[in-house]
This record gives structure tokens, sequence and C-alpha cells, in this order.
């Protein structure tokens, strides 16, 4: 494609003459979309008036999550053995048909105390789209009735919902330094398509509110 030999393109890039450039795939913004981002980072400035917004929130009372799929396995893995390691056997159904799996993930500001000592750092938890079915019939790997872990194939804002409600509210409100004392937690979700989570109150001595906003 270069037109020059390997070793004379092995030359340029130690010269620095070519340099190796990472050029990720950006979503296809709209003006009405780039518009709604900087109106969502505007309203993070602190002020009363657009003279004395110069600072932005810092963000302690926000809770950040993500969803990303991943495959249970890759056709092709790389591992590095022994002298007289024998390599694992590796086998399933259909090579073109991996099953995957999303996690969402949920994150927060760390907070330091005046010794600068971690006291929460921040990590929330890594959550799965599985559940539980008892198996229908016997096999040679277990017996009938025996509870299975099944993953999710289709997340859809039901799937959504009761992962925000039954698994990362509760680690909020069990990981949330009390300290704090009472107020409310804003759930940053990245995606429009999963948002149906109303303000929910709690009964808990620290956190009275949980609100869902999306960007």
């Amino acid at each position: 494609m270069l037109g020059i030999g390997p070793t004379t393109l092995w030359r340029m890039i130690k010269r620095g003459d070519v340099r190796a450039h990472t050029n990720p795939l950006h979503p296809g913004l709209q003006d009405p979309n780039m518009l709604q981002r900087v109106k969502w980072v505007l309203d993070l400035l602190e002020g009363d008036n657009p003279q004395t917004k110069r600072q932005y929130q810092p963000m302690f009372d926000f809770v950040h999550i993500d969803e990303k799929w991943y495959y249970l396995s890759k056709k092709t893995q790389r591992v590095y053995l022994g002298k007289h390691e024998r390599a694992k056997y590796r086998s399933g159904k259909s090579s073109k048909f991996i099953p995957k799996v999303m996690f969402t993930a949920a994150v927060a500001r760390p907070r330091f105390n005046a010794q600068n000592e971690c006291i929460f750092d921040g990590k929330l938890g890594i959550f799965p789209f599985t559940y539980q079915e008892a198996a229908k019939r016997n096999s040679k790997n277990r017996e009938k009735g025996t509870m299975v872990t099944k993953v999710v194939e289709s997340v859809r804002k039901e799937e959504t919902r009761d992962m925000l409600i039954n698994q990362i509210v509760p680690a909020i409100m069990q990981k949330w330094p009390p300290s704090e004392g009472p107020k409310t937690i804003f759930i940053h979700k990245t995606t429009q398509e999963h948002t149906s989570l109303n303000p929910m109150k709690y009964g808990n001595k620290h956190i009275n509110k949980v609100t869902s906003l999306s960007f």
C-alpha cells in the first residue's frame, strides 16, 4: 500500500516519520444532539447567575453506570505455558455463535479524609444480566431441579429497570458513605432507551432519594 519495503518502513517508524494511530468510531451527532450535550455541561456549573458560574459541581452525588456486551469465550486465546505444561482443550457447540452476556458497571467519585486516606473507593460493583432457572431434566453435569445460571440474551427496558431497582440501587444504599447525611443520588446513564426509572424514595438513614437521569 505504501510502496516501500518492510525494512524501510520499520526505519521510518524508528525515526518518527511514521506513527501509529488508533482511529475510533465516533457517534454520528446532529446539531440537536451537540446542543443537548453543551446544555448538559453548562447545567453542571455552580452559581446564581452566568457571571458567577465559573466552577463545576464536584459531582459527589453522582453515580455513573455503563453497559457493555462481553463474549463468554473467544475463538482463539493466546496463553503462555510452561515447558512441560499441556494446553487446555477448549470446545464449543459452534465457533460462529458464541454466547455473550451484558454487564453493567456502577462507579462514583472516591472520597478521602484529611489524612488523604481513601474511605470510599467509589466502586459500587459490576452486575451481569443473568438469572437462575431450575434444570428441567437430568444430565451428566447436574440433576433435575438444580438451579442453573443463564444469560439474558435480549436486554430490554424491563431488564434494565429490574437491574437498577434490585441490584444497583441496593448497592448504592449499602456502600454509600453514611457520613454525608441525607441527600439525593443521581444515576447518570449514557443511553436513552433504558431510562424509565422514576425518582424513588427509600427509608435509608443517609439516602432519602435516588433519581435517574440520562445523557
